[in-house]
């Protein structure tokens, strides 16, 4: 592909070097345009200005062309005028003229267009001589700054699963996008729809009958959609016989959008035949460039909720994205290694192909005998094919091209995402309906509802229910008094963010370790992850419910500064939850649920604990952390120095930053301990909570044998975490009794 021209060719400019000489046969011609007149077809040459790869000519400039040639060509004026002008944006080709694509204007780097698509700043209809319409354009024109090589491409239904098609040019874009193409207007004779994106046409329908007042057609399974261009013809009513639109479709039926002769009537001996597509009432535009934000644009977004044959100009610009850090997918999804081999400082990996980590990433080698670890982290990038690691630990013998060694993000080999399925059927998506009315009769199967005011009793704070059967129109003065219908608990997509029972909805699932509960990557390699995922064209639904082609599937999480966010939008609804982001980002994150209402998880805060070189040099060191007699606890609580005293709760990981591990282990080898700190949600030892959650006073111990004395310290975890040192003297006097 090429840039586009930002000059466009006026009217001196093709209408330069004119021959007549084969006025005889209808052929008159430039150096860009040739003209058959009597089989009223034109198209462009690549002569003269046309020869540069991306240029075209504005709508008006050829209608110009045209009136000047009319004018001035004494042989012309006998044939029907080929153009109307509506506005200088907006055109007809009329009386049957013709712009032949079958001629391809090879233009200079091998770039090769046709007529239609060198048209710029404009849109048309292509009318038959009988007035029947066989193609509309629109003008795709994109405002805002591009790359050279970046890439628009636009689907033209709202499926899942939409067939998507590049622009002709990369950087911005104008060019005309068909939307509508009716094969049949002249008996054949136009190949309709030949740019359009959509799938074969279905013909041959037989049999089929209709009823005129809810102009409902119902025949076999069809294959038809919304959107489609039929020709429908009956035996017995040639009143109803015609070309129409679908508006709407299912396997055995669909109705027609255009409104019915009034002299129509009910038949049964209907033959249906697609000829075309109608695509006027949905187009969206992308450009996702990795390394670069991503930016789509769709018809909502200028106002307009059909499309004709005008100018439409769509907002649609990216950035560098300062939040991607990897250069090449191969970060993502993992690349072989062909050397590794470690020292007493450091392991060096050599990969086939770019690994496109950087300094700081988490990685994870896999696949070799002495080397592999999911907590190994880049000390140095060398070049595209080389990275270094720190470690005092793996000092093994080199391994050459070993069978299967891989490198990659940490946790990208276990993180997907899930778009939750309708809970009753388990195939199409879930349905958020929000909370549960009485004597509504709109709820189907599967729609999932909100317990308001805690009807059920749960004991984790009111829940979310789905409808498992029905008789009728919810009854009742709440959800459990509803005697008409069955309503189940829906776990898939709730979640209690805050820990204080407020549990919201969400209809995507991006979990960062599928493997378990425990904590998975950090936010960043869940953005990276994420952007890598949507601009896969293949499916990226771990579920089993739907496809959804990343390429034209909604984001998954954006950041707001440092805090990634969960992306939702409240008008499908749709809205994606994280599970098992890593500890260290358990506050980085805000949560927009289906309403477009944001959570944030419980403040959780990290605590260090340091240890002198008596204590991290004893291969026998050990070390307690207990709650001590702080003033958020109560009198007769098990405290430091009282009999079965309580040891501090860390997070236990997921998403619910739970507590429940205790703080206790062997002194680390380079004297350095961290933990994380659910401090608004710790309720252990009459701690209180939430918003009145206080600083927590606590007591640490270690001791040693060989050269560490027992040692103890005091102080308090604050909202901002806590630093704690214990200095253990030389241990001089232990002798083993044994």
């Amino acid at each position: 592909m090429t840039a586009l021209s930002t000059t466009y060719l006026d009217l001196d400019q093709i209408n330069s070097n004119w021959d007549n000489s084969s006025f005889a046969t209808g052929i008159f011609q430039s150096d860009e345009v040739y003209i058959d007149a009597d089989n009223k077809v034109f198209y462009f040459l690549n002569g003269g200005n046309f020869a540069t790869a991306g240029t075209g000519v504005t709508g008006q400039a050829l209608y110009s062309f045209f009136k000047d040639r009319w004018k001035n060509e004494q042989y012309l004026p006998q044939y029907e005028f080929p153009m109307l002008s509506i506005t200088n944006e907006q055109f007809e080709f009329i009386n049957g003229w013709k712009m032949d694509d079958t001629q391809t204007v090879a233009q200079s780097g091998g770039f090769n267009t046709t007529t239609r698509k060198m048209l710029r700043t404009c849109g048309w209809s292509e009318t038959e001589a009988d007035g029947t319409v066989s193609r509309r354009y629109f003008g795709f024109v994109s405002l805002g700054s591009l790359g050279a090589t970046d890439q628009i491409y636009y689907v033209q239904d709202d499926s899942f699963e939409a067939s998507t098609a590049n622009t002709s040019y990369t950087d911005a874009v104008n060019e005309a996008i068909q939307f509508y193409g009716n094969v049949d207007a002249t008996a054949g004779s136009d190949t309709a729809a030949d740019d359009f994106i959509g799938s074969a046409l279905v013909t041959g329908i037989t049999g089929a009958s209709i009823v005129v007042s809810t102009k409902t057609v119902t025949s076999a399974s069809h294959g038809l959609e919304a959107g489609d261009v039929i020709k429908v013809s009956s035996v017995t009513d040639s009143d109803i016989d015609g070309f129409y639109i679908i508006d709407s479709a299912d396997t055995n039926t669909f109705v027609i959008r255009d409104t019915l002769p009034a002299t129509a009537s009910d038949v049964s001996d209907l033959t249906v035949d697609q000829v075309g597509f109608d695509r006027s009432v949905y187009y969206k535009a992308f450009v996702r460039t990795r390394g670069k934000t991503y930016a789509d644009s769709d018809l909502g977004d200028i106002g307009v909720t059909e499309l004709t044959y005008i100018v439409y100009r769509f907002p649609i610009t990216n950035a560098t994205d300062l939040n991607i850090k990897t250069t090449d997918d191969n970060a993502l999804t993992g690349v072989s290694i062909g050397n590794i081999d470690g020292d007493a400082t450091t392991i060096t990996v050599d990969t086939v192909g770019n690994h496109g980590l950087y300094v700081g990433a988490p990685v994870t080698i896999a696949g070799t005998t002495n080397y592999n670890s999911t907590a190994f982290t880049v000390a140095t990038v060398t070049d595209a094919n080389t990275f270094t690691i720190s470690s005092t630990t793996n000092d093994f013998a080199a391994e050459l091209n070993p069978a299967g060694g891989t490198a990659r993000l940490t946790y990208t080999s276990t993180m997907d995402v899930e778009y939750l399925p309708n809970p009753d059927s388990g195939t199409g998506d879930v349905s958020i309906k929000g909370a549960w009315t009485t004597a509504n009769s709109q709820y189907s199967l599967g729609d999932v509802v909100f317990d308001t005011g805690n009807s059920r009793s749960d004991a984790d704070g009111a829940r979310w229910y789905y409808l498992d059967a029905t008789t009728g129109a919810t009854t009742g003065a709440n959800l459990n008094a509803d005697t008409n219908n069955t309503w189940t608990l829906w776990t898939p997509g709730q979640r209690d963010i805050e820990e204080d029972g407020t549990w919201s909805a969400y209809t995507t699932v991006y979990d960062l370790n599928n493997a378990g509960t425990s904590p998975g990557a950090t936010k960043e390699v869940a953005y990276e992850y994420a952007q890598y995922l949507l601009r896969l064209e293949t499916d990226i639904n771990a579920g089993t419910n739907t496809n959804r082609k990343g390429s034209i599937a909604d984001p998954l999480v954006f950041f707001v500064g440092s805090t990634l966010n969960t992306y939702s939008d409240s008008t499908i609804p749709f809205a994606v939850v994280l599970d098992d982001i890593a500890d260290t980002d358990v506050n980085n994150v805000q949560y927009n649920d289906y309403a477009g209402t944001s959570h944030v998880a419980p403040t959780v805060v990290q605590v260090t604990i340091n240890f002198n070189s008596n204590l991290f040099s004893d291969s026998n060191a050990i070390f307690y952390a207990y709650y001590s007699n702080g003033t958020n606890l109560g009198a007769g609580n098990r405290d430091w120095g009282t009999p079965r005293a309580l040891e501090v709760q860390k997070v236990s990981g997921g998403i619910s930053n739970t507590v429940g591990s205790d703080v206790t282990n062997l002194v680390p080898d380079n004297g350095v301990y961290t933990f994380n700190y659910a401090y608004t949600a710790d309720a252990t030892n009459g701690r209180a909570t939430g918003s009145s959650a206080a600083d927590v006073n606590i007591t640490i111990v270690a001791l040693g044998i060989e050269t560490g004395q027992y040692v103890v310290t005091t102080g308090d975890i604050k909202d901002t975490g806590a630093t704690f040192s214990l200095v253990a003297p030389l241990e001089r006097n232990y002798t083993n009794p044994a």
